[in-house]
């Protein structure tokens, strides 16, 4: 109100200016969220090395009750996923927090453990594979979808995550922001993330929904 009745000389500069002020408090304080779904996941399977399951409404991590003598290990699943942040997110936009959820849709009898997040470093392919027959990340034989034979390799963790029961699954780092980041500067070496679980310990595997189920993976990111 102090503005509006200013009739002094230079009231109306000063309202301008006001009125700029304004603007540049709201330009500076705006960000947006972007809520994305896999542009394709996978799970890979230790025991059936040769099988893929890209069409699957479920994917797979950490390791299974299904031991392998010949060498000495409990088998384990592996799940890849790829999100297409360019999609949702403009370019030159600065990612502020970024979180992923996964929801749990069997397996939370299984033993509480830890799960790791670690960007993909080279190219793979989700394929038109199912489920197979018996699921349980056992998929079937590959016509072109990644396989454990032929999963990329991986970088360090960009963060763990606690696997409790049925609860969903949250990962929310840093680090996580860093590749996003990336995948947005450089959407050549946007390759995803593989999430590995405990594969020390047995029977601590769990299924997810993929982006085919009812529940995808959700990641969230907040950018100005």
């Amino acid at each position: 109100m102090q503005v509006t009745a200013s009739a002094r000389p230079g009231g109306h500069a000063h309202h301008a200016i006001y009125l700029l002020l304004l603007w540049l408090m709201s330009t500076s304080a705006w960000s947006a969220t972007a809520i994305i779904n896999p542009s394709m996941d996978n799970t890979v399977a230790q025991e059936l090395p040769d099988n893929s399951s890209g069409a699957c409404d479920s994917i797979f991590a950490g390791n299974t009750d299904k031991y392998d003598p010949v060498n000495n290990v409990f088998t384990a699943r592996r799940a890849l996923m790829r999100f297409d942040v360019g999609e949702q997110i403009p370019p030159g936009s600065i990612i502020n927090s970024v979180s992923l959820t996964l929801t749990i849709t069997r397996g939370g009898n299984n033993a509480d453990s830890t799960m790791d997040l670690h960007p993909i470093n080279a190219a793979w392919v989700e394929g038109t594979e199912g489920c197979g027959i018996r699921g349980g990340g056992q998929g079937e034989p590959s016509t072109g979808g990644v396989t454990w034979n032929t999963q990329p390799g991986t970088i360090a963790s960009s963060g763990s995550a606690l696997v409790s029961g049925a609860n969903d699954v949250v990962w929310s780092t840093g680090a996580m922001v860093a590749d996003v980041q990336g995948w947005l500067d450089n959407p050549g070496n946007n390759f995803g993330w593989m999430v590995i679980g405990d594969e020390a310990n047995p029977t601590n595997a769990r299924r997810f929904d993929s982006s085919e189920g009812g529940s995808p993976p959700q990641l969230v990111v907040d950018f100005t």
